[in-house]
């Protein structure tokens, strides 16, 4: 019994090739070429008869159907933040070669789209049966911020309003607190940054540079507190 290897949905032409004058195949056809398109693998035989020598003649072939690639495209999610990255990995339980609709050909690899994307995964086993599965990558926007200050400098112990202006859904400043506004009172020259959160956890930043100028040093000194009329003293003041 011959053997022959088909993928899955071929259209398979069959052929007597014996001098017969009449045929009868497995199927319940009589003509000499048949089409078949098995779901399973399947044996099909061939009965041939001669009238003139009153011979019969038998054949069969077996269609083994090979099994389409069953596969799927592993990620940890579907959506990522814009400058971000993400691995993707084919899980199959066949041998087969893939194929990127970018011309990779690999089973695992990092992606980084600056837009939203639709991968496409062609793969053939080593029968050239072929499979295709799509990965939908969503690719979302960052956060715009902008730190407005009521002033970029300020004397010791003045107050200063920070506002973070922008799209967030809520921002952090670097000293730990949570709020679109801050107002600060500083000793000394310190940089403030503020993180923009979106609703996906999408992040984005911004710094501001605050200067404080130390308050000027008053020094009174008087040469002689206690004085009689007409008589003179002297006050010195000393600073900065």
């Amino acid at each position: 019994e011959r053997e022959k290897n088909f993928r899955k949905g071929d259209n398979i032409i069959l052929t007597a090739f014996e001098a017969g004058d009449s045929y009868y195949w497995s199927t319940g056809s009589t003509d000499s070429i048949i089409s078949v398109s098995p779901t399973n693998t399947t044996t099909y035989y061939l009965t041939a008869f001669n009238n003139t020598t009153r011979c019969e003649y038998t054949d069969s072939i077996r269609i083994v159907l090979n099994p389409n690639p069953d596969f799927t495209i592993n990620a940890p999610d579907t959506a990522i933040c814009i400058h971000d990255s993400i691995n993707s990995n084919i899980v199959s339980t066949i041998n087969a070669q893939y194929l990127w609709n970018d011309n990779i050909s690999s089973s695992q690899r990092m992606v980084s789209p600056l837009v939203n994307t639709i991968y496409t995964v062609t793969a053939t086993s080593q029968h050239g049966c072929t499979a295709i599965r799509t990965f939908p990558l969503t690719v979302r926007p960052l956060p715009s911020v902008d730190i407005q200050s009521s002033d970029t400098a300020a004397c010791v112990n003045d107050t200063i309003i920070l506002n973070a202006i922008g799209n967030g859904a809520y921002y952090q400043w670097n000293n730990g607190v949570f709020a679109n506004s801050l107002a600060i009172t500083q000793v000394s020259s310190t940089n403030y940054v503020v993180t923009a959160f979106s609703q996906y956890g999408c992040k984005s930043r911004d710094t501001i540079q605050i200067s404080i100028y130390p308050n000027p040093l008053d020094n009174t000194t008087v040469s002689n507190s206690i004085i009689c009329p007409g008589d003179t003293s002297i006050i010195s003041l000393t600073g900065n």
